[in-house]
């Protein structure tokens, strides 16, 4: 799924922001509902959410000494 998003197949939706300046965080499937085996497969639906993080986050938001974000 990650090489779908940085190949441009999701791009248009993640308002023209570059993948190249995002590291993969994680990938979790929600499934909500379970098939029965077909044919030796089996079949689980449910959601997909992928999350990236700007390499660049924690220069953009600093803290002070108290640990409070500085914008």
């Amino acid at each position: 799924m990650d090489k779908e998003v940085r190949s441009g197949g999701m791009y248009e939706q993640v308002n023209e922001k570059d993948p190249d300046n995002y590291d993969l965080q994680s990938i979790e499937l929600s499934v909500w509902n379970f098939s029965d085996e077909v044919d030796g497969y089996i079949y689980l639906y449910g959601n997909q959410k992928i999350t990236y993080l700007d390499k660049e986050y924690k220069k953009k938001v600093g803290r002070d000494d108290f640990g409070r974000r500085i914008q």
